[in-house]
Formats: structure tokens, sequence, C-alpha cells
């Protein structure tokens, strides 16, 4: 309730950012760019936490083989600026956790860039690679200086945007009305077994326009990955207690996972894209000190460890879990044909 208390805010951003997107852009006052080559836009309307991650690297993974593919990212929280392709010399804070996680888990099948200005990391992708032929923006749902061919908008299966308020008396970039936008929306996180009355609910809520297609997606989990050389030595089937470490707008779904294969979780919860600082790793080692066990490690998310590899954690034994997207029923086949069938079109095949 407290949060009501900025609805004049809430209203002025609600105005700013309509007049941006219908009248600015809408309008033609400022032009958008388009390109020869297919440009796929996976974005929110929320503030983060809807897994565009896991559901970008599902499209490169599906892409990877029969397209020379390419992520481009503004790099959240990197101390660069600019244009970059990611090598093997970058670090979290040269190009960002989410980009740095694309390059290691696709490294030579994806090319993956960042830049803040998204028209001019387009265009040096296509100068730097001729034969470059689909391009995936990362979270750029509101960047409108690019207008993509095809648009896929994520929302949480537990905080539908149409239950959710404009920042910041909820969580919402702009208006709910923008999600019409979208050619696909994906709710997400949806729990494994998904019956058709909850999603009869969603597709009525959804208020779709009759272009629109929704699917429904939720996690899994891999085994662990230890990430230094402590981990690997630790037998980790032997384990019984875990701190688990995050810094994600919402490890609830996690934790849930882990609750059925450890006797007790402790939980240490840093926000969205955290920066370990050198006394929270000192906090994270007195903590999983006094954990009583010797049976114990360390459980963090993958993009989370993209930022604790740059820590002072060699004595830590810390491990990922990955994770991946599937799609309830058919819809992973669905979400497959939208997209080549917009990548055909777009390339005249």
């Amino acid at each position: 309730m407290f949060r009501f208390l900025f609805f004049p805010i809430s209203l002025l951003f609600c105005f700013a950012t309509y007049i941006r997107r219908h009248l600015i852009y809408g309008l033609g006052l400022k032009s958008r760019t388009t390109f020869d080559i297919p440009v796929i836009c996976i974005g929110n309307i929320a503030m983060g936490g809807t897994g565009k991650t896991p559901h970008t690297e599902f499209l490169v993974d599906f892409l990877k083989d029969n397209y020379k593919v390419a992520t481009l990212s503004r790099g959240y929280k990197r101390k660069t600026s600019g244009f970059i392709i990611a090598d093997e010399s970058h670090q979290v804070t040269d190009i960002g956790d989410e980009p740095l996680q694309y390059y290691h888990n696709f490294n030579g099948d994806a090319i993956v860039a960042v830049d803040e200005k998204r028209v001019n990391g387009v265009e040096q992708l296509i100068r730097l690679n001729p034969d470059l032929q689909v391009v995936l923006l990362d979270d750029a749902y509101q960047h409108l200086a690019i207008k993509a061919g095809l648009y896929i908008l994520l929302t949480d299966y537990f905080s539908p945007y149409y239950k959710d308020f404009v920042f910041p008396v909820g969580t919402l970039r702009e208006q709910k009305s923008a999600a019409k936008y979208a050619d696909i929306i994906v709710v997400t996180k949806c729990p494994k077994v998904l019956s058709p009355i909850v999603r009869d609910l969603y597709l009525s809520e959804l208020k779709l326009n009759p272009t629109q297609k929704v699917l429904f997606s939720y996690f899994t989990y891999g085994d662990l990955v230890p990430i230094n050389q402590m981990a690997k030595d630790l037998n980790i089937g032997a384990v019984t207690q875990i701190l688990l470490l995050t810094g994600i707008v919402n490890p609830y779904p996690l934790k849930e996972y882990l609750n059925n294969k450890y006797y007790e979780i402790h939980s240490m919860v840093y926000p969205d894209h955290h920066e370990f600082t050198e006394k929270e790793i000192i906090d994270v080692r007195t903590t999983f000190k006094d954990i009583p066990t010797s049976k114990k490690a360390i459980i963090t998310t993958q993009k989370d460890a993209m930022r604790l590899m740059s820590c002072n954690i060699d004595d830590l034994p810390i491990f990922y879990v990955p994770l991946q997207v599937k799609f309830h029923a058919a819809y992973d086949e669905v979400m497959k044909m939208e997209v080549s069938s917009f990548i055909k079109k777009a390339m005249k095949v």
C-alpha cells in the first residue's frame, strides 16, 4: 500500500513513456532504423526477472547450426562503453554478466557483442561480419531506435504484467498496452505441470490481438558445475547443507528446486546484477564457515558465477546450477516455427 503514495509519479512516468513510444517514435519525430537481415528482440515490460537470458540462449541454441547468429546487449553494469565483441580476454566488468555467460556457453557458435547504442551495435556487427544472418537483441523492447522484425515479450507466471503497475508503484517500465506490439508473448517460470484451466485463464487475461501467439515455458536445472579447483576437489554427492548465494531478481524457483536435494539451505540474497565487494566475500566466507557441518558447499546461478569468478574465492567450494528453458506441450515447436518463418521471410528464402 505504501507504493501507492507514489501514484502521481507513476502517472508522470506513464505519460513520459507514452509520449516516447507513441508520439516521438510513433509519429516519426525520431526515426526507427530497420536492417536488411532478420533482427529479433527479446524483452519484457517489467524491470527484469522474467528469464530473458535463458530464453535468448534457447534461440541461439536453436539457430546456431543453420545461421550465423549474433547477440547484442547493452552490457548492463559494465565499466566500459561503446561497441565490444566478446573474446576470451573479457571479464564481467568489460561486457556485463549476461553477455559473458553467452560467450562462455556459445563461444564459436555465436558472436556476442555489447553496445548501449543498439543501432550502432547492429551496424558494427554487419560491417565486421558480412556473413551475419540473424541478430538477437537482448532486453531491447523499449529500445525504439531499432525497429526489429520480430518481438518476443516475456512475462513472469507469478507476476504477469497485467497484474502489475507502472514504476514506481509497480515494476513496469511502461504501460501494459505496450504488450500489443509483441508478436509472441511467453509466460515464463510456469510450473512443470500446467492445467488447461490455468492456461486458459492467462489467455483471457492477456487480451491478445488476433495475430499474437502465447507460449508457456518453465525452467529445468542441470548438474552442478564447479567454478574453481576447491569445488572440483569436493565430493558434491556427500554434501548435506548448502549456502545459496544469489544476486538475481527472484531466487525462489532455484531454492524450491534445491529444497528437495539438501537437508538445509542457508541463503544470502543480493540485488540483481550485484557486484560483490571484498567485504561481502568476507561475509560469505564467515557465513559458510559457520554452517555446522563439513559436508557443505556454496551454490549459485551461472549469471552470479560470471561475477564471482573475478573475486577472491579460491578457498570457497562454489558451484553453479545450469538453467535451461523448456516449453509446455508443443509450444517449443510453435516458437521454432514462428522464428524460422520470420527469418525465411525476412531473408526472402
